[in-house]
């Protein structure tokens, strides 16, 4: 019994040893090759994807920062608006929709408020125009008149999809077209790049007198 046990694990032996001096199949090492590539594209998948969606949030944090700049730069303008004491008034030219012209003081105060679009020294003032014009993509800031320093139009921000100005009452919640009604300004706006989500900024700015 001895003697057959050592043949037949001697011939197992000797049948592992064979089989590893011969190395893989052919089909193992396709089966193999198929496995390898297959991780790896999945992998890849995994990586370009996580690399796109850093992208994409990237894109849209710098979107939304884009439009809270340039709506903080709106609202400094909006509350810098000259009040005309006398009159009990805003020094306003224009209130609408999507474009606000505004007056503020340049030097000493005159209790009097211009109302050309680019005003001489006479009232000590100068005008400031808010707008996205109709159909335009951007958001621009202009200053006008003698005492403008400088006087140019800027572009706060491009890829505006969205631009409203709503006037309010004391209250702030009535709508007003009257200057001398006025006391906030509502500015909501919506700004968006080529295959990025919209970014949307809302502010209520309190006028100062």
């Amino acid at each position: 019994m001895l003697m057959v046990h050592r043949r037949r694990l001697s011939f197992a032996t000797h049948r592992l040893n064979a089989r590893v001096q011969r190395g893989f199949t052919l089909v193992e090492l396709v089966v193999a090759c198929g496995l390898i590539g297959m991780l790896a594209a999945g992998a890849g998948w995994f990586w370009i994807n996580s690399v796109n969606m850093m992208g994409d949030v990237s894109a849209e944090q710098a979107a939304q920062s884009s439009a809270r700049t340039a709506l903080e730069r709106v609202v400094r303008e909006v509350r810098e608006t000259k009040y005309n004491d006398v009159g009990a008034v805003y020094c306003v030219g224009a209130m609408q929709a999507a474009r606000l012209v505004l007056y503020r003081t340049q030097g000493g105060y005159l209790p009097t408020c211009s109302s050309t679009a680019a005003p001489t020294s006479a009232n000590n003032d100068f005008a400031v125009t808010i707008e996205r014009a109709s159909g335009a993509s951007t958001l621009t800031l202009s200053y006008a008149g003698t005492l403008a320093d400088p006087a140019l139009t800027s572009t706060l921000v491009a890829d505006v999809t969205g631009f409203t100005l709503r006037f309010l009452a004391q209250d702030a919640a009535t709508t007003t077209t009257d200057p001398a009604a006025l006391r906030f300004v509502e500015l909501t706006l919506t700004v968006q790049p080529a295959g990025v989500q919209a970014a949307t900024a809302r502010t209520l700015v309190a006028l100062r007198n």
